[in-house]
């Protein structure tokens, strides 16, 4: 997906959509150097790992939380 650098304000970089939609992003993710009108290539990328230790650490905190609310 490609995006166009719109603007940096107060941290917040605006990026404009191709259907003409606009993301806020914070500005230290945008590389350094890049004037308005730059075009930046976006991508996501799925992380199972890091998804299922988050769910995890849910699991166990609700765990912990049962076990509070029986005393």
């Amino acid at each position: 997906m490609t995006v166009t650098l719109d603007r940096i304000e107060n941290g917040v970089a605006v990026l404009l959509l191709d259907d003409g939609q606009r993301l806020l992003v914070p500005a230290r993710i945008i590389p350094q150097g890049c004037p308005d009108g730059t075009v930046l290539r976006m991508t996501f990328e799925r992380d199972d790992q890091e998804t299922e230790a988050r769910m995890a650490r849910v699991r166990a905190l609700r765990e912990r939380l049962v076990e509070r609310s029986g005393d």
